[in-house]
């Protein structure tokens, strides 16, 4: 049996995958800080913020609930992502914001995996989506927080691969989307905000049930 553990979806992209997994019965278990929303769409929710690292410590004692000698394969979605703070260096920024950035870009993934790893059994198979950024590759100015981020969680899941044969890892850019990041970027002060809001004007944005449907076309046969 699969079971299909996913982060950020109470919007967005991460919504509109678990609205896919939900339509076609699988079985799911979201890490949410939102659990009211989650429980509505998946078998288990574990509540987990996961900007807060004592949260995500804890995930160690939950997963052991959900993952059962059954489980054949998981499908880990690391859909969460915070851009947020974006700034210049030496600009004055609440650095308790950046401890909540990489905690939620680069900490959780990194915990949540090595915790599915410590339980599932020697049978089983991680099948890892990253949902990872183009400014991982390219850096923008002022989002240095959050390109140097994406491409350390994107480097750790393609040097874990190298560790475990059963591990593969699917690093997915799903570009410019509808959603509520693309707004905050739109607002925020930085050099390239202008071909951003070209990108909403023009109707260049891509609807998260597009992306998820393209993603989750390699998982399920009926897409």
């Amino acid at each position: 049996m699969d079971l299909f553990v996913i982060t950020g979806i109470t919007k967005g992209l991460g919504y509109s995958i678990n609205n896919i997994l939900k339509k076609e019965n699988k079985y799911t278990l979201s890490i949410s800080r939102n659990i009211e929303v989650s429980q509505e769409y998946n078998n288990r929710v574990i509540e987990c913020d996961l900007s807060n690292i004592s949260q995500i410590i804890d995930l160690n004692r939950k997963f052991s609930e959900a993952i059962t000698d059954n489980i054949t394969r998981i499908v880990f979605i690391n859909n969460a992502g915070a851009i947020d703070p974006i700034y210049k260096v030496g600009e004055d920024i609440d650095y308790e914001n950046i401890v909540k950035h990489i905690n939620v870009n680069y900490i959780a993934p990194i915990i949540i995996t090595n915790e599915i790893m410590k339980i599932m059994n020697k049978d089983c198979r991680l099948e890892i989506i990253n949902i990872t950024t183009g400014a991982a590759e390219r850096p923008l100015a002022k989002w240095a927080l959050y390109s140097s981020s994406k491409k350390a969680t994107k480097t750790y899941f393609e040097t874990i691969k190298l560790e475990d044969e059963r591990i593969n890892v699917l690093n997915y850019d799903p570009g410019v989307m509808d959603t509520s990041m693309q707004g905050y970027i739109r607002k925020s002060n930085f050099p390239l905000v202008g071909k951003f809001r070209e990108y909403s004007e023009e109707k260049m944005l891509k609807s998260p049930d597009e992306v998820a449907k393209d993603i989750m076309k390699r998982y399920i046969q009926t897409l």
